[in-house]
Parts: C-alpha cells; structure tokens; sequence
C-alpha cells in the first residue's frame, strides 16, 4: 500500500473530537473502537472516575452501555456514585446510558447489539461499553471475552475496570486487557493518570463539574487536568 492509499483509509477511521480542552489535552483525539482500561486499588475512586468518564463520552456517542459486575447497579452505594458525578433522572446529560448488572455472555452480547431493546429490525448497537469490573466478570462471562468482545464488535470502545495490587493489576484477564489497551487510566487516591497511546497526563477529582462539562446544572464531583 502506497503512502497516499494508507492515509486516505486512515481519512475513515472515527475519532474523537472533544470540545473540553482539558480531556483534549490529555487524550488528544483518539479512535472510537479498540479497548481502554481503568485500574487502581480498592476504594480509591474506580468507578466514581468511571462514571464520570462515561457521562463525558456520552455527550460524542448515541449510545453507552454500562454494566456492573461488582455491586450491581440497584444498589445504594452505586446509586450514591451515580448522584455524585450528577447522573440522575432530572438531569440534561447521561439520558442516552443504558444500566446493567450481572450479564451472562449471551445476554452481555444481545445488549451490546441493542442496548436500548428497540423493536427495530435494525437496532442501534452501543458505541462504548463499560465492564465494571473485570474481577467480577471473569466469574461470570466465557474465556477469552477479554479479547473476544472488541473483535467481534470492531466499531465498539470497550473500557474495562481492574483492581491492581501494588501498582501491578490482578489476574490474568486483567493483565490481557492491559496488553490490549490503547489508553490506561490509573487511579490512585482520587488522582488519575492518562497513558498509553495518547498524550498523557494527570486527572484529578474536584467538585468543578461545570468547568469539565460545560454546562452549569451538574452537582457532584468531577475530574479536571
């Protein structure tokens, strides 16, 4: 392949192009398929950054799928999260995130494909799907899902959740995942870390939502850079 037949097929590649400086500034514009990963200990902010993520993405997508494989997503503490970050039923963002929990592979998969259980002959599949988190869904989902759900859904980001222990992540599907991932977020004591293939940089939680999200009505924590 010539040069000029190589970036005109890269000319049809999605991307990303955030409007937040601060999230351009850390992850530049990156494709919208592939794999990222969210790592840190227990109980230092996983999955409040997590759902911060996922209300920031799912201002760019038309669909996000989020499934809860440790708590389950009817359940106090997670709902707490929920109303922290400013995911609620009166708010403006987040409306187009489906919530799921405990999925078995084959459910996992029918919501991938129709995370809005449309009636459609042609149902929208989610653009982003988050497993929170992969300790959990190991117990639960076939061997080699780590790998198996980005090839079969190749226009699908997947961003997967892994405890770690002493900056290093649990368990061999934890440690594939991280091989796989084109942009690690590593969250220590509420501050995150971007890397990987992007540019890079540190994510910390503060309560300034509107200036992460622009717009005025969010309450709760938020990251900034």
């Amino acid at each position: 392949m010539k040069i000029k037949a190589l970036f005109d097929e890269a000319e049809k590649l999605k991307r990303f192009q955030f409007k937040n400086s601060n999230w351009a500034d850390v992850l530049g514009e990156p494709g919208r398929d592939g794999l990222w990963l969210i790592q840190g200990p227990e109980k230092h902010g996983k999955t409040t950054f997590c759902l911060e993520l996922a209300k920031f993405l799912s201002g760019y997508v038309q669909q996000v799928l989020f499934v809860n494989y440790e708590t389950g997503v009817i359940e106090t503490s997670f709902v707490d999260s929920l109303l922290r970050v400013g995911i609620q039923p009166l708010a403006k963002v987040g409306k187009n995130i489906f919530w799921e929990e405990f999925l078995s592979w084959e459910n996992l998969l029918a919501a991938i494909s129709n995370p809005a259980e449309s009636k459609s002959k042609r149902p929208a599949p989610a653009n982003i799907v988050f497993i929170d988190n992969i300790t959990y869904a190991r117990h639960i989902l076939k061997d080699g899902w780590i790998e198996d759900l980005p090839k079969r859904h190749k226009n699908t980001l997947f961003i997967y959740v892994a405890h770690e222990e002493g900056g290093e992540v649990v368990g061999a599907e934890a440690k594939a995942a991280r091989r796989l991932a084109k942009i690690i977020f590593r969250v220590d004591a509420h501050t995150v870390h971007a890397g990987g293939r992007c540019p890079g940089g540190l994510i910390s939680f503060t309560d300034r939502a509107k200036d992460l999200h622009g717009h005025n009505n969010t309450k709760g924590t938020a990251v900034h850079v």
